[in-house]
């Protein structure tokens, strides 16, 4: 489902994280996968390590990530059809329910144009990710860092950015935000707008929940807690 949202991290008195997503932005789709990940605490820990290996993409790199894409389609368009169509559903699980065959060039060419070869080689960097980003950052290190784009003004775009939801790990608190609200001197998107010298609208804040209560809730109490908030 296509309900865009915001997935931030704060750290150290800073953003770290400012992952925009499009896809399934309420409380029981992409906050649930926060929810998981979150009352862990290992998990946690290693976000927190993780985030000293990640680094905001440039446009150099956009532009050599574009050709990568290119030269990855032209490589499997150069495959056996065949071969081609097991690669990509042992990849993407919904391609599993296309026919099988017959498999020709106008098949390969639907199957690839299917296939998100952006997320798939550049997860950090999809829209597509959302909150598996967290996971990504936690399997960072030195040898494996990972880049993030910061969308964090995103979060002024009133018209399409309907939840948005902050990993404080200062505070320890996942914070969930949805509807409109307009920043003021206390709210928490308060530091990215007011050098605009403008009040802009922002999601309200709704819900706040603290690490440690997390932790005491299944996935029931967690949906439980969550009605209404659709």
């Amino acid at each position: 489902m296509g309900v865009k949202n915001l997935i931030c991290v704060r750290n150290n008195g800073k953003w770290a994280v400012a992952q925009r997503s499009n896809l399934d932005g309420f409380p029981t789709g992409q906050g649930l996968i926060l929810f998981k990940f979150l009352r862990d605490e290992e998990n946690v820990a290693r976000l927190r390590a993780g985030l000293a290996h990640t680094f905001e993409a440039t446009n150099d790199l956009f532009d050599e990530m574009d050709q990568v894409i290119l030269s990855e389609r032209r490589r499997l368009e150069r495959q056996d059809p065949a071969d081609l169509y097991d690669y990509i559903t042992s990849r993407r699980q919904f391609l599993r329910s296309l026919p099988r065959g017959p498999i020709g060039e106008s098949t390969t060419r639907s199957y690839l144009d299917s296939f998100d070869l952006a997320t798939e080689l550049f997860p950090s960097l999809s829209r597509n990710t959302g909150a598996k980003i967290l996971d990504i950052i936690a399997n960072a290190d030195a040898q494996h860092r990972v880049p993030i784009k910061m969308d964090l003004a995103f979060a002024g775009d009133s018209f399409n950015c309907e939840w948005a939801y902050i990993v404080d790990l200062d505070e320890e608190r996942l914070k969930i935000f949805g509807g409109r609200d307009i920043t003021d001197e206390n709210h928490p998107f308060n530091e990215q707008f007011n050098t605009l010298g403008d009040w802009l609208d922002v999601p309200k804040l709704l819900l706040t929940y603290t690490f440690a209560e997390l932790r005491g809730w299944d996935e029931e109490e967690y949906r439980r807690c969550m009605r209404g908030y659709h």
